[in-house]
């Protein structure tokens, strides 16, 4: 864990409009064996910084692990802090978007919007991360 203590729960910040704009994540700390922390910006969809998209596994809802976002503590699955993990250690590009996180889950019309545009999403990434395991 860092030394920064985690006081509340992640929440995501509404997107001026989900279907225009996107969330990207840049992981701060991710060395294996270490908290994971990151920093979650909006952009619109036609005027990002590169990034790299990154498609995985979800895995196991009940394997979870806590990771921090902005500051605040989220709930990820493990899998998902593995590919940050691979992201962190790769140093390829400062900016990542990965779906769990970059899309208010708990949201249905943000979902709704952003699956919509996921096409979009993946083909303006500079190099997408497929990770099996």
């Amino acid at each position: 864990m860092t030394g920064k203590t985690t006081r509340s729960r992640f929440e995501h910040e509404s997107l001026p409009d989900p279907a225009t704009y996107i969330r990207l994540l840049e992981i701060l700390e991710g060395d294996f064996d270490k908290h994971v922390a990151c920093e979650v910006s909006t952009w619109p969809t036609d005027n990002t910084p590169s990034y790299y998209a990154i498609s995985y596994t979800w895995g196991d809802p009940n394997s979870t692990s806590e990771i921090t976002v902005n500051g605040e503590r989220m709930t990820v699955r493990q899998n998902c802090e593995y590919v940050l993990q691979q992201a962190f250690t790769s140093k390829r590009s400062k900016y990542f978007w990965v779906d769990a996180i970059c899309i208010d889950q708990e949201s249905i019309q943000e979902k709704n919007h952003q699956v919509a545009i996921m096409d979009k999403i993946y083909k303006r990434a500079a190099h997408v991360f497929s990770c099996v395991g």
